[in-house]
């Protein structure tokens, strides 16, 4: 468990610093369209599908290596790429209305907590 917990660890502070440096660039260029967001999340989500779906039957990559990347990595970077690829699943499972249901609940419930959130912030440390 602790060599497990050590590489989720250790992916989660690349995905962190990556997250970090992406946001740096891209505000230096001085866009105001929250493109380090969308890169983040399309660059999470095609490096977490390619993860997910490289395991060639027979051979599994250790635990240990895919925690790195998809615990730490990924989850660090962004937790878009878990979202699709949940998504993505449902609709080659047949559950399309479950996928749909799934992207509404994520985008509506995410902008609500944001505004929870901020109204929180605002209630206690704003009077």
């Amino acid at each position: 468990m602790f060599i497990q917990v050590l590489f989720v660890g250790l992916g989660g502070f690349i995905g962190a610093v990556a997250r970090f440096c992406l946001y740096e660039f891209v505000h230096k260029t001085g866009c105001t369209f929250p493109l380090a967001t969308l890169l983040v999340n399309i660059i999470g989500s095609v490096i977490l599908g390619f993860v997910l779906y490289s395991f060639v039957p027979g051979k599994m990559i250790p635990i240990e290596y895919r925690l790195f990347v998809n615990a730490g990595i990924i989850g660090a970077f962004t937790t878009m790429g878990t979202f699709a690829h949940e998504t993505i699943v449902l609709f080659e499972s047949g559950a399309s209305a479950v996928a749909l249901v799934n992207m509404a609940l994520n985008v509506l419930l995410s902008l609500g907590a944001i505004l929870c959130g901020k109204w929180l912030a605002l209630y206690f440390y704003v009077k």
